[in-house]
């Protein structure tokens, strides 16, 4: 099963946080206030590189999101997680599905992007409980109806 790039909130988010950076950058580029520079200048990378990775798959109608019975594979991440590695499918109320895994370690090292894989790296090392792994159902089109199906289809391939 395979699920495909949808432009919404998080693509409209993501431009404008793009935006204010680079208002924010045009303001403050001839002050002395390098910080605030910095910071909008890291704002607009991180923010930049997701608008064009979700405009990437939208475009391209390429698969974001793909399960079958071997693995989920998370292509917006890069990422496959094998069914035998992972403990649990959990779909919590923010329309996100946490992939809880056995050994969840093992996984930091495929994160492409360094700031995803410090992030999850943190979280690993503060937190074992806590799932580093999930994936945004809200960048998917799923239509109204299929939801539902899609959770058991998910489920059942879990199995």
């Amino acid at each position: 099963m395979n699920y495909y790039a949808r432009l919404g909130k998080q693509f409209f988010i993501s431009l404008c946080w793009v935006l204010i950076a680079i208002i924010y950058f045009s303001r403050f580029y001839k002050t002395d206030e390098k910080a605030i520079l910095i910071i909008y200048a890291f704002l607009f990378v991180i923010y930049f590189s997701r608008a064009i990775r979700l405009l990437y798959f939208a475009v391209l109608k390429r698969p974001i999101f793909s399960a079958n019975e071997s693995y989920i594979f998370d292509h917006y991440e890069y990422i496959k997680y094998y069914w035998d590695d992972i403990e649990e499918v959990v779909f919590d109320e923010n329309d996100r599905v946490e992939i809880k895994l056995y050994e969840p370690g093992k996984y930091l090292r495929k994160i492409i992007s360094p700031l995803w894989r410090l992030r999850a790296f943190i979280i690993y090392k503060l937190s074992r409980k806590a799932s580093i792994y999930n994936i945004d159902l809200n960048l998917l089109i799923i239509n109204k109806g299929e939801n539902q199906l899609f959770r058991e289809t998910l489920n059942n391939l879990s199995v």
